[in-house]
């Protein structure tokens, strides 16, 4: 009988303690949810047409309970750091899965950098875009269209420099055990991307470090630059588009 005793009090201990367990992730979860939100109103610009922002509500929670059940509080990470870039890493797979990133699109990308690289050879400085849109015949609506496909074609590019990132390029180049080869590789991305983006107009430049390095949205951008949302998510789109042109031999 004691040993049976001992067996059956064992037993619900373990149950206990997983049932505690359970709760501590779901604790977390619900108390973080605010990240999801965060996130979805930070890539709202780029949501393609039939993609509901519940859609992205939907995949950000995703990430955000693969980050509660992958957190170790021991690793001395900050969760909702560690959170924040699962919840956004989730987001982006479903704006990449989605029509925009289609292979017609991907063909409209092409001919757009190589255009700009056509017309810098030209002119001797970065086309504006009423030059680029004459250029391939195009609405400056269609070229913006085009613009916004660039972005979210290399929306993995966040210039976050965040230690406990994971996801970015930025990260994924900075991982100190990569070999002799993928490190010279890596030092020769981070000098070509800190003078493409130290060549970028003064607006753009601004919103790509203010939405990439300070995490603002573009509502905020847009508030700061006292002009519209809209036109904010266009400069933006226009300088990751610039910056495409300049890194494509990386992001091939």
């Amino acid at each position: 009988m004691k040993v049976q005793s001992r067996e059956i009090s064992k037993s619900m201990l373990s149950s206990k303690a997983y049932q505690n367990q359970i709760t501590s992730k779901e604790r977390l979860i619900q108390d973080n949810l605010k990240i999801v939100y965060q996130v979805v109103n930070k890539l709202s610009f780029l949501k393609p047409a039939g993609l509901d922002e519940e859609d992205l509500i939907s995949c950000g929670i995703i990430g955000l309970i693969e980050a509660a059940s992958k957190y170790e509080e021991k690793k001395g990470h900050n969760f909702a750091s560690f959170a924040y870039l699962r919840v956004k890493g989730s987001i982006v797979d479903q704006l990449r899965l989605s029509d925009v990133l289609s292979r017609s699109a991907r063909k409209r990308v092409k001919i757009l950098t190589g255009c700009i690289r056509e017309l810098e050879q030209e002119l001797g400085q970065m086309p504006t875009d009423e030059e680029i849109a004459n250029k391939l015949e195009i609405s400056l609506v269609t070229l913006h269209s085009i613009q916004k496909e660039a972005s979210l074609s290399v929306l993995s590019l966040d210039l976050n420099t965040d230690d406990e990132s994971e996801n970015t390029l930025l990260e994924q180049i900075s991982d100190q055990k990569s070999g002799p080869e993928e490190n010279c590789e890596n030092k020769m991305f981070q000098e070509a991307l800190e003078a493409a983006v130290d060549e970028l107009p003064a607006r753009e430049k601004l919103i790509i470090g203010l939405y990439h390095y300070r995490h603002f949205t573009m509502k905020r951008i847009a508030n700061i630059l006292q002009v519209s949302e809209s036109r904010a998510c266009q400069l933006h789109n226009r300088g990751i588009t610039l910056l495409k042109v300049r890194l494509d031999k990386f992001l091939a």
